[in-house]
């Protein structure tokens, strides 16, 4: 049977508890899947992006989840999933099927399933897929703020990175421009930057113009992180530089958290400098000055390197939340079971099936106990005892017609009892009896196979009978009746998974 919305296949997708120190609410769940998850997914979807919104993610409890496509190629995603549990962890899915339609929750970077997957008290996120050249070209995928590459940036800048691909910078006039606009923070904030730098210093994040409003973010040579902001215009209010290193030519993931009352600088998800601001204590002046990736308004802080993930949030993400987005990102977080694939209309039929002939038993009226051991094999061998029920499926499936849009098919099969009696008395009496208890076990079967099959249109009795002569072993009879019927059905045209 297609999972529910008629999917076809399905990977399981496990987050350890262990990977969650506390309960994240409203996380945001890279995924980047292992090869062999990959692979499925391609073998089913191509890995050309012809098919790739046929697919969505979901919950145990069949809740889609929104998700931004990050990479197709390499199975980069951004899933917008429930509360993640510390005592549980969490399960989801991966849907997919070639027959599906796009699905609504599933987006690229300014689709409406992307913008959703980014979730409450995100503003602005830039993952870097696209080629930069043209106008607004670097792709928001939570808002409509697009960025506009500088420096004569285009498409071989855009590379292969630790998450799907991202943006090269040259350190000379290479940079992104976000305009001038408020980003909307008041109090609290969070900046996430994965990157991978690379000599020279410069300005990573900034919104920062002359006289030093604003803010900025930067790397220097020393492989420190400083993190600057300024309020009135005059000085910096206060700067704060991580307590350990960011090596180059490495991909860090370096947030940035006030909380109203501290600063924390984190590394890979991981607290590296707590810092209580001798005077910051509002939000940053932000008004007018120019908003830039790998740069600020001073030239001499271009950044150089190669830039893969850009946040920006309006609220103070926990360390449980920046620990699972870190996790994510480098491929540690989740672990993928293999690919399930939903049973064929055949296949429920020959369930639903073996389910009534299960039903012939002397407790249900039958003449046999048969019923309690069916097995499907063309040997009545295969069982392990006697009584037993065989049903031999026959490798041709020929179909009957065809109509617009569907496969009429004809599935003939072999339905096999067989059963041992002991009596008393004459050979031939015992031979006659067991001849007419081998007539009843063939009405068994019709009678059996009458009932409703779930998805067949009809269910046709062919032929039938006792199979050669009642057999004879000491005082032990035994009687083989077959039954050939035939099972009509139809799925759509060329798609066995669904009616």
């Amino acid at each position: 049977m297609p999972y529910f919305d008629l999917w076809t296949h399905r990977i399981k997708i496990t987050l350890p508890a262990a990977k969650v120190d506390s309960d994240v609410l409203n996380p945001v769940v890279p995924v980047k899947l292992d090869s062999t998850a990959l692979a499925s997914l391609h073998d089913i979807l191509g890995s050309g992006l012809t098919n790739r919104k046929k697919c969505a993610f979901a919950n145990t409890t069949d809740s889609y989840y929104y998700a931004e496509i990050k990479d197709w190629t390499t199975g980069c995603f951004f899933v917008a999933t429930d509360t993640l549990s510390s005592v549980t962890g969490h399960i989801f899915y991966l849907y997919f099927s070639a027959a599906a339609s796009d699905s609504v929750y599933m987006g690229d970077a300014g689709d409406a399933a992307a913008q959703n997957a980014w979730t409450t008290g995100t503003i602005n996120v830039y993952n870097f897929e696209q080629s930069p050249f043209g106008t607004d070209a670097v792709l928001d995928s939570k808002s409509s703020r697009n960025g506009n590459a500088q420096g004569g940036m285009g498409s071989i800048d855009l590379v292969s990175a630790q998450f799907g691909n991202g943006l090269n910078f040259d350190g000379i006039d290479d940079y992104i421009d976000l305009g001038t606009d408020a980003i909307g923070i008041t109090s609290v904030f969070t900046f996430n930057i994965l990157a991978n730098f690379t000599s020279q210093d410069g300005a990573v994040l900034a919104k920062h113009a002359s006289g030093n409003y604003g803010f900025a973010l930067r790397w220097d040579v020393t492989q420190k992180i400083e993190f600057g902001v300024s309020s009135n215009g005059s000085a910096w209010n206060q700067t704060f530089t991580d307590a350990g290193d960011v090596p180059e030519d490495e991909y860090h993931l370096i947030s940035i958290v006030y909380n109203g009352s501290d600063v924390s600088i984190f590394i890979d998800g991981a607290i590296n400098s707590y810092q209580s601001p001798d005077t910051y204590n509002q939000g940053f002046n932000d008004s007018n000055q120019s908003f830039r990736i790998a740069s600020s308004e001073f030239v001499d802080l271009r950044k150089k390197g190669i830039f893969n993930h850009v946040s920006i949030h309006s609220v103070a993400r926990s360390a449980s939340w920046l620990s699972v987005l870190s996790e994510g990102l480098f491929g540690t977080l989740l672990t993928f079971a293999a690919v399930e694939t939903a049973d064929t209309i055949r296949e429920l039929i020959l369930v639903n099936l073996v389910s009534n002939l299960e039903n012939i038993t002397t407790a249900n009226g039958y003449n046999t106990d048969a019923g309690n051991s069916v097995v499907r094999s063309d040997e009545i061998g295969e069982l392990t005892g006697l009584p037993g029920i065989a049903i031999d499926i026959k490798q041709d499936e020929p179909a009957d017609e065809q109509i617009y849009g569907y496969d009429v098919l004809n599935m003939p099969i072999t339905i096999s009892v067989a059963d041992t009696y002991t009596f008393g008395g004459t050979i031939a009496a015992n031979k006659l009896a067991v001849s007419q208890k081998g007539e009843q076990i063939l009405g068994d079967i019709r009678k059996a196979m009458a009932q409703t099959v779930t998805l067949a249109k009809s269910v046709v009795y062919v032929n039938g009978g006792i199979e050669d002569y009642p057999l004879q072993r000491e005082n032990e009879f035994s009687v083989l009746v077959k039954a050939d019927f035939n099972i009509n059905y139809e799925t759509l045209k060329n798609d066995p998974y669904n009616q």
